[in-house]
């Protein structure tokens, strides 16, 4: 029987408890056609060399050992150029997927066959595994999804299943310090492809202590602004300029090598969240307060939050999320 679907998972820096989570948590699926690629993309830590060598005891299991640490983007891509099955499901080595993902996406995507993505909602984890939540709804619905997709991204990455045909003629993943996914979205939706999202938490998404840094979120917030703005080009007709060296040129033009941009932006939006915060607890005051100290710290924070503002605006103006 030929392979319905490739897990693809690369790991670089998980704990052993983690890495165990994560793929008993495929191995486990009620959904049994499936290979599972598992890339080392950190070859010179002999422990998670070890880790995943005792791994390789289910028959299903692929290894892939770089020989150096080369990213997640180009590390995913070996896995998509290894894998067999026709549709790829993504998963990272420290969350876990809960037992019917596979299952329900693979149903998704063989009864909707215009549809080349599918993606869930998930619940959060702490490291410790224990809960802090569940991620509020999400859009499902294809044409929902696309007009909120050039201004922000409900996709889970580490949830998506997604046609390996389509992923492949669009390129697959290109070559960011961050947010790889996010591009790879935009460029879907600039071919008119479908995406659909289940709002069913179906993956536990775990949130490390160290994985938003300060200079990662203005990082993010630069690489997500330029990838929109290669979104703009093509939606113009014309093919994007996307160069690894471009994308660094744009990082340097905007800031990013400056420590005074960078700490101004990191300290908008800190007053921001903290306004949110004080939203949320109905302390208009202290939400007032807050909300002006964010906007006067950093024209890039203001542009942070007034972006943020019309995502959220463009969510709730959905209506009934479907």
């Amino acid at each position: 029987m030929s392979v319905k679907v490739s897990v693809i998972m690369s790991i670089y820096n998980e704990t052993q408890m983690e890495i165990s989570q994560a793929v008993n948590s495929i191995l486990n699926q009620s959904f049994k056609n499936f290979e599972f690629i598992i890339i080392n993309d950190n070859p010179r830590n002999k422990l998670i060399s070890d880790n995943i060598n005792n791994l390789n005891t289910d028959s299903r299991i692929k290894i892939i050992t770089n020989e150096n640490n080369i990213g997640l983007a180009s590390s995913l891509n070996k896995g998509i150029a290894m894998a067999k099955g026709q549709y790829i499901a993504r998963m990272d080595a420290d969350d876990v997927s809960l037992e019917h993902r596979l299952q329900l996406e693979t149903e998704l995507l063989d009864k909707h066959t215009d549809i080349v993505l599918v993606s869930t909602n998930c619940e959060y984890i702490d490291e410790s595994g224990k809960s802090l939540g569940f991620k509020g709804r999400i859009p499902t619905s294809s044409e929902n999804i696309s007009k909120i997709l050039p201004y922000g991204s409900s996709i889970i990455h580490p949830s998506v299943m997604i046609k390996k045909d389509i992923l492949e003629s669009v390129g697959c993943y290109r070559i960011f310090k961050t947010a790889e996914d996010y591009d790879l979205w935009l460029r879907l939706l600039s071919r008119n492809y479908r995406i659909m999202s289940i709002d069913q938490p179906l993956i536990r998404y775990r949130i490390r202590q160290d994985s938003m840094t300060q200079s990662d979120k203005f990082l993010l917030y630069l690489t997500t602004k330029y990838q929109i703005l290669l979104f703009k080009q093509r939606k113009q007709g014309q093919s994007d300029d996307f160069s690894e060296i471009n994308y660094k040129n744009y990082l340097k033009v905007h800031g990013y090598d400056s420590k005074n941009d960078r700490y101004l932006f990191c300290k908008s939006t800190n007053y921001f969240n903290d306004a949110i915060m004080f939203l949320k607890k109905r302390k208009l005051f202290l939400f007032l307060i807050n909300l002006m100290r964010a906007y006067v710290q950093s024209g890039l924070g203001r542009d942070y939050i007034n972006n943020f503002v019309k995502y959220e605006f463009k969510v709730k103006g959905l209506g009934k999320i479907n």
